[in-house]
Parts: C-alpha cells; sequence; structure tokens
C-alpha cells in the first residue's frame, strides 16, 4: 500500500509540473512583453507589487484570463489555468 501511495504521489508531482511548464511557456512567450512595456522594464514587478491586483488563486485567474482576452491569445481555459497556476507557484503561493 504504501508504494502505491508514493508512486501516485510522484505520478501527480509529475504532472503538476508538467503543468506549471506549460504555463511558464505560455507566460514567456505571452504575457511578459506586455507586462515589461507597462512597466517600463522588468513586467514581472507587477506580481510583487504591494497593491497586487490578484489576492486569491481564482482572482488570479480572472486576471489572467482578461489578460489573455486583451491579448488576443486564443488560451483555452486549461491554458489560463496552467499560466495562473504558474504564476501562483512563482510568485503567489496561494
Amino acid at each position: 500500500m504504501r508504494r502505491i501511495l508514493l508512486a501516485l504521489s510522484l505520478l501527480i508531482s509529475s504532472l503538476q509540473t508538467g503543468f506549471t511548464d506549460t504555463g511558464q511557456i505560455l507566460h514567456t512567450s505571452q504575457c511578459i512583453a506586455c507586462h515589461s512595456r507597462m512597466t517600463g522594464g522588468d513586467g514581472h514587478v507587477l506580481y510583487t507589487r504591494h497593491d497586487r491586483l490578484a489576492t486569491t488563486l481564482e482572482k488570479l485567474r480572472r486576471r489572467v484570463g482578461h489578460c489573455a482576452q486583451g491579448a488576443n491569445t486564443d488560451w483555452t481555459d486549461t491554458q489560463i489555468k496552467a499560466v495562473a497556476e504558474y504564476l501562483n507557484s512563482r510568485f503567489y503561493d496561494y
């Protein structure tokens, strides 16, 4: 039983890592250039500023969806979720 639980844990971890990797790729290719233009430099400051717009994971997902729509990315809900999960794992920890 212990081996089965360990195997399931490893499988879930690897799937989550892949999901986060997808989010990172989408973020790098679609988001960071616009955010850098908005801030005049490092676009990551939008995620670390004190008055963040996203204060929960759900608000972060909605924010990513709003930005994706504004940038005409044609992302699926799964892709939006992947980007939100990447941002959450890197900057927010909700």
